[in-house]
């Protein structure tokens, strides 16, 4: 339904920028539709989002909408679900995809505009999804929970997220993500990982890497998990087996087509959760936003939040 009262969070930096540069046009859409009861904020800080949107919720908002990339949209998921107390939160979001990444409003199949996308949040359909929540140690103080819309990633994945925020400017798609990973194929190690799913399947082994998915593209265009889905109550698992450079530079191409899957250097698994574990330290992100390290626990959270989406007729709805 359309919303009666409504926020509006805009990350200015996100896409090193670019959201500063369009956001007056994405407000200037938003009004168009919603007219005084939309409220505009603007973040300044790291977790700032988190914290708008908690407001908004318990203020009794109902929809935010998220104006920036999937870190920013995982910031407003955090602060709307720790508002949910066990049900489904009452705070529809909104995604204008404007990130570094836009892995997720790939794999939710959100239109490429940012008219386009308004024009979803304006027609008030949602669908209730769900999350996922990672558990890890960080820096010996203590555990630390984390809820991720899209995906979750140790080794390769991780790997990209931190050289890819440390460079300072960040390039956008499929230029910046896959340039990332293309020097990281070339140069980067395998780890001593340990995956169990469900308890009843267990591998351990060198790995390049391990997505744990609710979406089925990741940052770029990568459509490493194409079969997942937000409303199957499982997570999509894929391992990256150990393997030579030369067979990574190989199927490298393939994880756009989702031909990867022919390959037997991947296992595709789904589960309710799945633990990670390494000999060594091993990154761990989720919807491109460096975590920590493993070891971790990752489970599913039915319901857990609506989101508006088209009508499209595609497998996401």
């Amino acid at each position: 339904m359309e919303p009666s009262k409504i926020t509006a969070i805009v990350n200015p930096a996100s896409a090193n920028g670019r959201t500063r540069i369009i956001s007056g046009k994405v407000v200037e859409f938003l009004r168009q539709y919603f007219g005084p009861q939309l409220v505009v904020r603007t973040t300044s800080r790291r977790n700032e989002a988190a914290d708008m949107a908690r407001e908004a919720a318990l203020g009794g908002d109902d929809a935010v909408v998220a104006i920036g990339g999937d870190g920013t949209i995982n910031e407003i998921v955090n602060g709307l679900l720790s508002t949910r107390n066990g049900a489904t939160t009452g705070c529809a979001l909104g995604i204008v995809s404007s990130g570094t990444g836009q892995g997720l409003a790939q794999s939710l199949g959100l239109p490429p505009t940012v008219d386009e996308q308004v024009r979803v949040i304006a027609s008030g359909r949602t669908k209730a999804i769900e999350v996922g929540l990672v558990s890890w140690e960080e820096n010996g103080s203590g555990r630390r929970l984390r809820y991720f819309v899209n995906e979750c990633q140790a080794g390769i994945g991780g790997q990209v997220v931190k050289n890819i925020e440390a460079s300072g400017r960040k390039r956008s798609g499929f230029l910046g993500f896959g340039l990332t990973t293309l020097r990281l194929t070339l140069t980067l190690g395998n780890f001593d990982m340990r995956v169990s799913i469900d308890g009843d399947g267990e591998y351990e082994m060198p790995m390049f890497g391990v997505v744990v998915a609710n979406g089925t593209h990741t940052g770029g265009g990568m459509n490493l998990t194409p079969k997942a889905t937000f409303n199957d109550g499982k997570l999509d698992v894929l391992l990256i087996k150990t393997t030579s450079v030369f067979s990574r530079l190989i199927n490298l191409p393939k994880i756009y087509s989702a031909n990867h899957l022919k390959s037997p250097r991947f296992t595709y698994r789904q589960g309710k959760r799945i633990t990670l574990e390494s000999a060594g330290p091993v990154l761990l992100e989720a919807d491109g936003e460096m975590l920590g390290t493993l070891p971790a626990e990752i489970s599913v959270v039915p319901n857990a939040i609506q989101v508006y989406v088209p009508s499209n007729g595609s497998q996401h709805d």
